[in-house]
């Protein structure tokens, strides 16, 4: 029996190390510019498809878009933790609006691989470039060493789609949901042993 709980506890101390190890490159703050680097690239994008620039100096969308970065560190959803629709961030801070949506990431460390991650989703890709939002918002925070991203996008009724709101997710290949997954376990093992602040 002694050499079982050996074998076995070299086994979880190996894995924690591996996991650990594996761990520390990610740990990283928010670049400085990255909320107005995502702004310049959504403006390039849409430029790139004879579609105007958004504005992104919406003091209230952006701290709206600020809140729900905030929020989807506990709960990665387009509902905010309280089960309620995302856009009623947008109510709380006073934005207007005659059309709406979202988009959410997770993992990117810069603001072009965040681009490149929903330029690669059509979904994600047609709320950049719909046709009916004016406006940007974009928040960022850095939780356990993971960064998180959110668009939100508003229309004042001045382009030419009608009135919408949609939600799109950022998905992470496999591997870094895997990867993802292992830290979070990990991270939730040693919760007694780590002081995380």
């Amino acid at each position: 029996m002694k050499q079982t709980i050996t074998k076995w506890g070299a086994l979880l101390l190996a894995l924690a190390l591996l996991c650990t190890a594996l761990a520390l490159p990610v740990a990283a703050a928010v670049p400085a510019n990255y909320a107005t680097d995502v702004v310049a690239l959504v403006n390039s994008e849409r430029a790139k498809a004879g579609l105007g620039a958004l504005a992104g100096n919406n003091q209230a969308l952006n701290n709206a878009a600020q809140k729900r970065a905030t929020e989807i560190v506990t709960k990665f959803a387009h509902e905010r933790p309280d089960g309620s629709s995302c856009f009623t961030v947008l109510e709380d801070y006073g934005v207007s609006y005659v059309t709406c949506g979202e988009n959410i990431a997770y993992g990117y460390s810069t603001a072009a691989a965040v681009m490149e991650g929903w330029m690669n989703s059509s979904g994600h890709k047609a709320n950049i470039l719909h046709t009916s939002f004016t406006h940007i918002g974009v928040g960022v925070v850095e939780s356990g060493g993971t960064i998180y991203c959110v668009q939100l996008f508003t229309g004042d009724g001045s382009g030419s789609g009608g009135s919408t709101n949609t939600n799109n997710t950022a998905s992470l290949s496999l591997w870094d949901r895997i990867y993802k997954f292992f830290v979070d376990v990990l991270a939730w093992f040693l919760r007694p042993f780590v002081i995380f602040d």
